[in-house]
Formats: C-alpha cells, structure tokens, sequence
C-alpha cells in the first residue's frame, strides 16, 4: 500500500528541503519533486495547492523545529550559559544528522520574489536569534557573560561564526564533525566573553 496522506506530505517536505539543498530554490520544481518521490505532478498537487504551498510548508517544518529545540532547553531549566550550550548543542546535532537542512538557513535570500515566503522564512530566523539573544542577556545579568558589550555585538559574533562553520562544513562536503566544531567555537565565545 502507498504513502499515507500525512506521511505522504512529510515525505514530500523532505524531498523539497533535500533539492533546496542539491539545486537551490530554483531547482524545486513540481516536475523534480514528483520524480524522486516517483508520482505524478497531479498527485503532488492533490496534496499541496501550489509551488508557494510546498515552500510554506517547508519553512514551517524548520520554524516547528525551532519550537520543539526551545521548549526542549526551557524544559531543563538550566543556567543561561548551559542553555546557550544546549541550544547550540542541539541545532548543530540536528544539521549534523541532516545536512541538507543547513541550507534552510540561507533560504529567505532565495524568496525574495515571493514576499509572504519571505517574510515567513525572515519571521523564523528573527524568532530563533530573538530566543538566542534572550539567552546571552540573562546570562549577562546573572554574571556569566560580560555585561559592558551590548547583547546585538555578542549576537552579531556567535551568529556570524555559526554561519562560517555551516559554511565551512558545507564547502568541505560534511568531513569534519560539525556538533563538535560548534560546542569548541562556542566554548571560546563564552570564555572570551566571560562575565567579571
């Protein structure tokens, strides 16, 4: 028997992110997607309206992803450094198990011809260093970060060194341990940025 209709759609998401990942935006076409998921364009679009609908539903996979890893470090009820830690810890693992949705992360660059996609690829990406910059303002309060640099300086470094090690990481085709590299470039934030 085939693919239900849930995992159908799931399915379909994950081939989408994996040709994002391959072809850029551009190379997402129903045509692709119905070829490696081997069913016809008109079975793909009894499951999604459109090609906007498809993109959409990529962005909110990754923007659930957020919220799952966010009430994951809230749960644990840890100190702001631990919890910058965890945060990372997790993203990098996830990217690390799944390669190809560290391309997610350049993704509203690629939508710019489509505003709502845009505006909903830019709202995830806000609302993750939102949560992140929450994090180093408590840790700022409570002493374990230096409080005399401002939060969007500190946001603006670790951020920055993120995207140079998913970059770095890509560009080498996957052959260094990504998890381990961010925990290590973190560390040296959080040392080098220690509170007094």
């Amino acid at each position: 028997m085939g693919k239900t209709l849930l995992h159908r759609k799931d399915s379909i998401v994950i081939t989408s992110i994996e040709i994002i990942s391959e072809l850029g935006v551009q190379g997402l076409t129903s045509k692709e997607i119905a070829k490696r998921e081997k069913i016809s364009e008109g079975t793909l679009f009894s499951h999604f309206k459109n090609m906007n609908e498809i993109i959409s539903d990529v962005l909110k996979y990754h923007s659930e992803l957020d919220a799952s890893i966010v009430e994951t470090v809230e749960a644990k009820n840890l100190s702001p450094t631990e919890a910058i830690t965890l945060f990372a810890s997790i993203y990098a693992e996830n990217y690390e198990n799944y390669p190809e949705s560290s391309y997610l992360i350049d993704i509203s660059g690629m939508l710019l011809q489509y505003e709502e996609l845009t505006k909903q690829a830019e709202e995830t990406i806000n609302n993750r260093i939102a949560y992140f910059k929450s994090l180093i303002e408590k840790a700022q309060k409570c002493g374990e970060i230096n409080s005399l640099i401002d939060s969007q300086i500190l946001i603006d470094i670790v951020v920055g060194s993120f995207l140079m090690v998913v970059h770095r990481w890509r560009k080498s085709k996957y052959t260094f341990k990504f998890k381990q590299q961010i925990i290590i470039t973190l560390k040296v934030f959080l040392d080098s940025f220690k509170g007094c």
